[in-house]
């Protein structure tokens, strides 16, 4: 076999030739996007140093110029939200935020993610949406569990629903997370100072609802039977103990004191009880923490409201606790006055990020 050399150095030849030229190109391309990448980081900070010094509108427009030039920065996409919200547009802030947000769950940091979550959060609560402010404020807690900023939201939406002792343990619970949180700290003793009466009155209506709750959770109650008190002897009775060893007949004129028997006390039987208060709030601490025969009853107590019991419902769909948001789903089921509306709840409640929560709402969506 006759090997041509020429052959083989010419196809050498142009081997290397297109290598050199598809690493030229490569290195181009990456010099390009590193010059593309410091152009966008230049004009996100001349941005952010605008809107630090208070020039709002100019520092909006330099954002959507940065968005003309990359449309999918996440970053640029949730700082221009902020500052939306900031400003009380509430649906320009939602339309930013809540893409960005998704994409920024698999490119941000986990505290990142939890303070953008709690601005859409915000927004939500200023367009008076409840449903979606407790949605997101869970997703912000979940991103960062150690964050104390949804806890102190938390206590916002206390304080201004007029729930003060609720209020109050939110931002306890935040300063606990971090001592040296502001936020959590002046709004605990701002409460404190301007609503001292109000929270002494949700204190001592916690305090007997709980004493209502225990007190539901006995199985029985035990009434005590007084001993029956011991009488004095009579005089025949002693003078008959005395006599005992050599008993005298008594005469037939003379009548015996024999004391009649006393009927036995029958314990009082015991009264009815119905464990539903009458307040809205009240049956809800009993749904939540009574036995199975009182939630029944709660259960009742809300579906006699109508439509105003099933929104009451519906909004433990978001309560931060999963467990709560389970015993919601369930008592939704018993609403059979309104599937439709149940439906579109359970539907709404569909993106709950806990898995336990979302097998209930999918086993409550083919019971309808």
């Amino acid at each position: 076999m006759i090997i041509n050399k020429k052959k083989i150095i010419k196809f050498l030849a142009v081997f290397l030739t297109l290598l050199g030229f598809t690493q030229l190109h490569t290195l181009y391309a990456q010099t390009n996007d590193s010059k593309f990448n410091a152009q966008i980081d230049a004009l996100l900070q001349k941005a952010r140093k605008t809107y630090a010094k208070g020039n709002v509108n100019p520092a909006i427009s330099e954002y959507w110029k940065i968005l003309e030039i990359a449309p999918s920065l996440t970053i640029a996409h949730l700082e221009l939200g902020e500052i939306y919200s900031n400003l009380k547009i509430y649906g320009r802030a939602i339309e930013l935020l809540e893409p960005a947000l998704k994409r920024g769950e698999r490119e941000l940091d986990k505290e990142t993610l939890c303070n953008y979550y709690c601005v859409l959060t915000s927004a939500y609560v200023g367009l008076g949406n409840s449903g979606e402010a407790n949605r997101t404020l869970i997703k912000a807690a979940q991103s960062s569990p150690r964050n104390p900023r949804p806890r102190t939201i938390l206590g916002d939406i206390y304080k201004f629903n007029g729930k003060y002792a609720n209020a109050a343990k939110a931002y306890r619970q935040a300063a606990q997370l971090d001592p040296g949180y502001q936020p959590a700290l002046e709004k605990l003793e701002a409460l404190k100072k301007d609503y001292a009466y109000e929270l002494v009155e949700a204190k001592i209506k916690q305090e007997k609802a709980a004493e209502r709750a225990k007190a539901k959770s006995d199985e029985k109650i035990l009434i005590e039977i007084k001993p029956k008190p011991i009488s004095e002897p009579t005089l025949h009775q002693v003078s008959a103990a005395k006599s005992d060893q050599n008993p005298v007949q008594p005469s037939p004129t003379t009548p015996i004191y024999e004391p009649k028997p006393e009927p036995m006390q029958q314990p009082e039987p015991e009264p009815a009880y119905s464990p539903i208060p009458q307040t809205m709030e009240d049956n809800i601490d009993v749904l939540v923490g009574g036995d199975i025969t009182e939630k029944e009853k709660a259960i009742e107590y809300f579906k006699s409201l109508g439509k105003e019991g099933l929104r009451k419902i519906e909004d433990l769909l978001y309560d931060p606790n999963p467990e709560v948001r389970i015993i919601a789903v369930r008592a939704l089921s018993a609403f059979t006055d309104y599937p439709k509306e149940v439906k579109d709840i359970l539907l709404d409640a569909g993106d709950d990020p806990d898995d336990l929560v979302m097998s209930e709402i999918t086993a409550a969506l083919k019971e309808l």
